[in-house]
């Protein structure tokens, strides 16, 4: 059984725009560079942009969801 860790960043620039320009960075730092050295393989990514522009209902909902599926693992 494989199980899969996850990291999880808030960004206040719009997901595919920071992909366009970036080519997600932080990725590739943290799964190549961190987490591969430390022996961790199986990783996702869960990205949730602009929390400044969320009301505080939203940005609640999100921190419920992502506790979920952390609990989940």
């Amino acid at each position: 059984m494989r199980t899969t860790r996850r990291a999880c960043a808030p960004l206040t620039t719009p997901d595919l725009v920071y992909r366009w320009l970036f080519g997600n960075p932080i990725t590739k730092i943290l799964f190549r560079g961190t987490f591969r050295k430390i022996g961790v393989k199986n990783l996702r990514w869960l990205n949730h942009t602009n929390p400044a522009g969320k009301t505080p209902e939203q940005r609640e909902r999100i921190l419920q969801h992502t506790e979920e599926r952390f609990a989940a693992l």
